[in-house]
């Protein structure tokens, strides 16, 4: 096509002349292939002229070597069209300004590409041609003055959630239709890019003092702009796990329009040295990194520049320049095989860039790719599932959950490791510090407990690396943080299971044994939690193996590190199936007493055993729609751990009222609660009076006073603590 380059722009003067869209104008379409020219000759220009001569030939080459000078009046025209435009309210309207600014865009980039010392002559740029960059700012300036501009971001859902959620919300699709919401993209991935072109080229020598201010207050008022489309959510959250029903076409307009701003925002915040505002830098920070769970196949480009960009990756307290070790560890990833490299090169080529490949540059050559890469079922097992995308909304979770194998590993492999899990459990801080602040923070639209399945992947990790002094405060951090709503019972343990099956599948077939050995409780419970009419153990074997995991390497080293035992009570919670709590029991079961901290035991009935006897206790003890019931076998084996011998006296001085501790008032609790509801519902009164037998009787006398309250409505945690401290003061 380039050898009719000069017919084309013939053919274009009356369509470009006119300033707003007409029925049968193809302004729009003759801009965009002038966009591509201009990207061609950027191209050529960037390398020596041997290294692209085979993959062109002599006549594309001549129409290169003038393309610039003979679109110069084009450009010019582009420009106060954009200066002058009147509306562009309309869909078509928006299409067409966009394609004027994807064009000036690649018009300005090409002009201001450095000559290469070695590039052919014939391919020089032609500077006695280049339109003024002060007439371009004007127009631009213009343009951030009018309504419509804020209208058309209007049309955009911004929110920091999958957009995937929106197709659900049927106000959202009234209001804006698919082509308004896709021109409205187009426009603004336009404006960002050009944005984004003049910011790294806006000081030019031959540019004087009082245009560079120019350029910079442009670039601080779409910067704003911009950073508060991003702050704010203009469309409902919703949180999901499910697979995106609207088109890949849509999901791609939308992360490429999301993409360009963010890049834009962040050269805003390195060019324009604006970066002393931390709530915006925040916001564009939870926004880029929502952006990268959404990423799919084809936009690894994307994926590569968010890496790259420094300022996304540094947390609060690093004052080093070095790269995050985590986005050193994701363009790893990234490039990690032949392929993925094959694929982030076309990638780049696809999306205007240069390739990362030496013998094929620009968008001369492509892989052939293409055809997969659009596919909508992209979760096909091979070649394509060793790439990196889509990594999914838990991305940066999951980089927890990663290890090295450590009877392979080397000392610096090791310490590589330990940098990687400090910086991003710092990340991690930091996010969910952003969260208190912005409503649109990407940490609130996790859940909870995947948050806390992640989290404690970090405990299977070598010890060398717990050992380290950074990681067992910061992991104590985000406990308390995920965990300082009380109560959150069944919804907490929901995401923490699906997240736990999730990851499971990704090295295990499904192909568990059929065992069907779960009582009728369990099932209630895990269908409940589920949304399933029938649970089997194929779907909890998952969270089992890895409880068991967890409390074998508590065993082994676990039980020093504060942080791991106030991650592993949790599994203690009656909102985890009772074969959960039963494996937790028996695994753990020479070591319970270990389940206290030493500032707990300081205080046996204060505060802080308090908030964790709520975490693991919910659930009303004689009202008859949220009683919760224990199973017989997690009550029995409760019991047989703090039994007595035949004379009455105890088996071990571990259980008492003086002593206190975790699981001494947790099963104090737990017996409490279900004499309680036993009378309530008159049913098991004796299997539960015949449990009390096995125990001390001072252990005895606290159950049964705790579980007379509990009749008479009292809440259970307070009643067990209060009746504890009332009996270790008798001692």
């Amino acid at each position: 096509g380039l050898p009719s380059s000069n017919t084309f722009i013939t053919l274009s003067i009356p369509h470009l002349a006119n300033g707003q869209s007409t029925e049968h104008s193809l302004a729009a379409e003759f801009l965009s292939a002038f966009t591509n020219v201009c990207y061609c000759v950027r191209v050529a220009n960037s390398k020596p002229f041997n290294e692209w001569k085979s993959v062109m030939s002599s006549e594309a080459s001549d129409v290169l070597s003038s393309a610039l000078t003979l679109l110069a009046s084009s450009a010019r025209q582009a420009t106060h069209h954009v200066r002058d435009v009147e509306s562009f309210s309309k869909a078509s309207d928006m299409c067409l300004m966009a394609a004027r600014l994807h064009f000036l865009q690649s018009y300005f980039a090409a002009i201001k590409r450095e000559s290469n010392p070695q590039s052919s002559k014939d391919i020089q740029l032609d500077r006695e041609h280049n339109f003024d960059l002060d007439e371009l700012v004007f127009a631009l300036q213009n343009l951030s003055k009018r309504k419509d501009t804020e209208q058309v971001l209007q049309m955009i859902p911004s929110c920091d959630s999958d957009p995937c959620a929106l197709d659900a919300n049927e106000g959202w699709v009234d209001v804006v239709s698919t082509r308004q919401e896709a021109s409205a993209c187009a426009f603004v991935d336009s404006l960002a890019s050009i944005l984004h072109t003049i910011s790294i080229h806006h000081v030019p020598k031959q540019v004087n003092d009082q245009s560079q201010d120019t350029v910079s207050s442009l670039l601080l008022k779409f910067g704003a702009t911009f950073a508060n489309w991003v702050s704010i959510p203009t469309a409902p959250s919703i949180a999901t796990y499910s697979q995106p029903k609207h088109s890949l076409a849509r999901r791609k307009w939308l992360n490429a329009t999301a993409f360009h701003v963010v890049r834009f925002n962040v050269t805003d915040f390195n060019e324009a040295e604006c970066s002393t505002d931390d709530t915006a830098l925040e916001s564009i920070r939870s926004f880029a990194f929502s952006l990268v769970g959404r990423l799919q196949l084809g936009e690894e480009s994307f994926a590569a520049v968010l890496f790259s960009e420094d300022m996304l990756f540094r947390t609060s307290n690093q004052s080093s320049p070095e790269p995050s070790p985590v986005s050193s560890l994701l363009m790893q990833e990234l490039c990690a095989t032949s392929l993925a490299r094959q694929q982030l090169d076309h990638s780049f080529k696809m999306n205007y860039g240069f390739g990362i490949t030496a013998a094929e540059w620009g968008p001369f050559r492509i892989g052939t790719l293409l055809s997969e890469t659009d596919s909508q079922d992209q979760r096909s097992p091979t070649p394509f599932s060793e790439l990196l995308l889509p990594m999914g909304p838990l991305w940066l979770f999951k980089i927890l959950s990663g290890t090295a194998n450590q009877a392979e590993a080397s000392g610096s492999q090791l310490v590589n490791e330990t940098e990687i899990l400090a910086t991003c459990l710092k990340l991690l801080v930091d996010l969910e510090n952003t969260s208190t602040s912005l409503s649109s923070s990407h940490a609130k639209h996790i859940p909870t407990g995947a948050k806390l399945y992640y989290l404690m992947n970090v405990f299977l990790h070598p010890e060398s690396v717990l050992r380290d002094d950074r990681i067992g405060p910061l992991l104590e951090v985000l406990f308390d943080q995920y965990t300082s709503k009380q109560n959150e019972g069944v919804p907490l343990v929901e995401s923490f299971w699906r997240a736990c099956f999730d990851h499971s599948q990704i090295s295990q077939t499904n192909s568990f044994g059929e065992s069907d050995d779960m009582d009728t409780s369990d099932r209630q419970l895990f269908s409940m939690l589920m949304g399933q009419q029938d649970a089997t153990e194929k779907e909890l074997r998952p969270l089992i193996d890895f409880v068991a995991d967890v409390c074998k390497v508590y065993l082994e080293y676990g039980a020093q590190y504060d942080s791991f035992t106030k991650c592993i009570r949790l599994f203690f919670s009656t909102a985890f199936p009772s074969q959960v709590r039963c494996e937790a029991t028996r695994l753990l079961r020479e070591v319970l007493h270990l389940l206290t901290l030493a500032q707990e035991e300081d205080e046996p009935f204060g505060l802080e055993m308090s908030n964790v006897l709520n975490l693991c206790l919910f659930g009303d003890a004689t009202d008859k729609g949220e009683a919760v019931r224990d199973s017989s076998e997690f009550l029995d084996l409760i019991v047989s751990v703090m039994k007595v011998d035949r004379a009455g006296q105890a088996t071990s001085s571990k259980w008492s009222a003086e002593r206190g501790g975790f699981f001494f008032l947790f099963t104090v609790a737990s017996l409490a609660r279900n004499i309680a509801t036993s009378i309530q519902d008159r049913t098991g009164m004796s299997i539960a009076k015949q449990r009390l037998t096995h125990l001390s009787k001072e252990t005895k006398d606290i159950v049964l006073e705790s579980a007379d309250r509990l009749i008479d409505g009292a809440n259970l945690v307070s009643t067990v603590m209060d009746v504890g401290k009332a009996h270790q003061g008798k001692v």
